[in-house]
């Protein structure tokens, strides 16, 4: 073995020998124990291989392509609420759980996906274009090519809650249809339709709430961004930024206190104090950016909207659970 070839596959690591313990390879230096990562090649170098790591971890990655459109899933949505229901599922119900489990996933990520893409298709009514949708633990998020104006972002905050309304509406015709017209009509398909219907009808209802940066905070925007206009017609961005900060600053903020401390002592949906919290800090993200220039030019600011997936965790127990006790 010449000098400069590695004695072992551990030769990048001197204090590391391939069978475990420190101190015995033959590059080792007696006396010498097993230094850790950060103090064998510093701390500026361990912090670049933990972020690394952390990118790979954390950088969604492409499902599909609807109509040139990545549909993109970050890894976070693999634990809430796919590993967490399904984990649910498991133990209250086995098999028949994970499936039901595995089910209501797929209706969810649908649900969210025809929300979304409502958005999309109103935008691109509007001549702009969407870089990306990623589902995202709390529901999807829309990424816009570059802002709209009040008028075109009206249609487009609106068009998510009605496409909600409209499938809530098929799931509720597909429900009374099919306990008429099929004589023996499964349990576990009523309680998924009735489900559907249920998470479609809060999922657009919730987005009407006028919190920015959801929907009906972004319809509050543009309409007051449009009466603002006609007050002072010669300064429309100083009218959009007015908007904004009425929006922001005395509508949004009185809601999401008022949504949590209704958490707290009524709901007990506990994702809402995380979720809450998130949505002012985006709502100001886009008003700081709105302050410092004219309007937004760095597009991830323009992320809409964030569609909430709470009302699937008061309904999920009792359909696992029924699930369970259905023979």
């Amino acid at each position: 073995m010449t000098p400069n070839q590695p004695s072992s596959p551990f030769a990048l690591f001197p204090h590391r020998e391939a069978n475990g313990p420190p101190c015995r390879g033959p590059q080792a230096t007696p006396g010498r124990r097993w230094r850790p990562l950060w103090r064998e090649y510093g701390v500026h170098q361990a912090w670049h291989f933990v972020k690394g790591a952390l990118s790979i971890l954390w950088k969604p990655f492409t499902l599909f392509y609807v109509s040139r459109i990545p549909v993109q899933l970050h890894p976070s949505w693999l634990v809430y609420p796919a590993g967490i229901f399904t984990g649910y599922g498991w133990f209250e119900a086995g098999l028949r759980g994970v499936f039901l489990a595995f089910t209501i996933l797929l209706l969810l990520a649908d649900s969210l996906l025809v929300h979304e893409f409502a958005h999309v298709l109103t935008a691109r009514r509007f001549k702009v274009g969407t870089r990306r949708v990623i589902l995202i633990p709390f529901g999807a998020v829309a990424e816009l090519e570059s802002p709209l104006s009040a008028p075109g972002e009206f249609w487009m905050a609106l068009a998510g809650p009605l496409a909600s309304f409209c499938i809530a509406g098929m799931l509720a015709l597909a429900h009374s249809l099919a306990g008429v017209l099929l004589r023996s009509y499964s349990y576990d398909l009523g309680m998924v339709l009735r489900l559907g219907v249920t998470l479609n009808l809060m999922l657009g209802l919730f987005n009407l709430l006028p919190c920015f940066p959801m929907d009906g905070g972004r319809i509050l925007r543009s309409l007051l961004a449009i009466l603002v206009g006609r007050i002072i017609p010669h300064q429309p961005s100083h009218a959009f930024l007015l908007a904004t900060r009425i929006t922001v600053r005395y509508v949004a903020w009185p809601v999401a206190l008022g949504m949590m401390t209704l958490t707290i002592f009524w709901t007990q949906i506990w994702l809402h104090l995380i979720l809450f919290p998130l949505l002012l800090l985006a709502a100001e993200i886009e008003y700081w950016a709105l302050r410092t220039e004219d309007r937004p030019q760095d597009d991830s600011l323009r992320m809409i909207p964030i569609a909430s997936t709470a009302p699937i965790h008061s309904s999920f127990g009792p359909v696992v659970m029924g699930a369970g006790n259905v023979k």
